[in-house]
């Protein structure tokens, strides 16, 4: 379950532990070029490491425990190669994450009955914005991105292995899909669609294209015709060249980034100067919203670099 950094950590040590335990219970000698996966976390934890000497210094610390668990990882995967070869870890890791991804669906929605019950408010004000995006997953605190690519995933493995019975695919699938709109997950919603439309083509059930083909009209018009003209703009914000609130910035975020790198290519301008910097560089660019809400670069290999 995609947990909060502390229950994260916590999670992935006790995987650790488990992986060691196994490691020496079946007694395999384990290849020295399995290892090289260990060069993977490595150079991604090292720009964590320098912004100990480069940047401020309780920032740096921070990120560097939040990054932490990226080492134990390619441990796992070391260990669990060594296991039965019947036993397929990624089979295993499917299951739990839809369980996981389930759980958390099922919490957020009983939090929205039990807000609108008390409330007294009709069924129609799911779709509203008060209960979508970072509204609906406030009660678990997860970024609706990050869980929508885990959707995501499943849905992919759903679809195109053989992990889940064929029989309660759809049903699968298209609870994700409810998912991926709640969470307004543009880019994973987009994606499913041109899945789906693979995995029905190859299909020989004219059924599931006629459904498909429907579905997609069914969506297209309640994006336009939805009564909401904000959450009208967060799904087709692609066209939207005038109003600065709601049309995204994403590309002048990454360019404000590079402006902040050329400072100091080789070694960063250090966690926490970074922000400040990025700052500075969205009034020149005159970036109004960013520099208030003080966005980060929204690109983990900006953020790195």
């Amino acid at each position: 379950m995609p947990f909060k950094d502390q229950w994260s950590t916590v999670i992935i040590i006790l995987l650790l532990l488990f992986s060691i335990f196994i490691l020496f219970k079946t007694k395999h000698n384990i290849s020295k070029n399995a290892f090289i996966l260990l060069t993977i976390p490595f150079f991604l934890l090292l720009p964590r490491i320098l912004g100990i000497f480069i940047g401020d210094v309780n920032i740096a610390i921070r990120e560097l425990i939040r990054a932490l668990p990226l080492l134990l990882v390619p441990f796992i995967l070391i260990s669990c190669s060594k296991l039965d070869t019947k036993i397929i870890p990624e089979k295993y890791f499917y299951y739990g994450l839809l369980l996981g991804v389930f759980g958390l669906m099922i919490i957020c929605e009983l939090h929205i009955i039990k807000t609108m019950i008390i409330r007294d408010q009709p069924i129609e004000y799911l779709a509203r914005w008060r209960y979508l995006n970072f509204n609906f997953t406030k009660p678990i605190d997860v970024h609706p991105a990050y869980l929508g690519l885990f959707a995501l995933w499943l849905i992919v493995h759903t679809l195109f292995s053989n992990f889940m019975q064929r029989k309660y695919k759809l049903a699968i699938v298209l609870t994700l899909c409810v998912l991926l709109i709640q969470l307004v997950a543009r880019n994973a919603l987009i994606l499913t669609v041109l899945l789906l439309g693979v995995y029905v083509v190859k299909d020989e059930k004219k059924i599931l294209k006629i459904l498909y083909f429907a579905s997609i009209m069914v969506i297209f018009c309640v994006v336009i015709f939805h009564p909401s003209e904000y959450l009208r703009n967060k799904f087709l914000y692609l066209f939207n060249t005038e109003n600065s609130l709601i049309k995204d910035n994403r590309f002048s975020r990454l360019e404000a980034s590079y402006e902040v790198f050329k400072v100091a290519p080789f070694f960063g301008v250090g966690p926490g100067d970074d922000n400040v910097l990025r700052r500075t560089e969205y009034l020149k660019m005159d970036e109004q919203v960013a520099y208030i809400k003080n966005y980060n670069s929204h690109n983990q290999f900006a953020e790195y670099i």
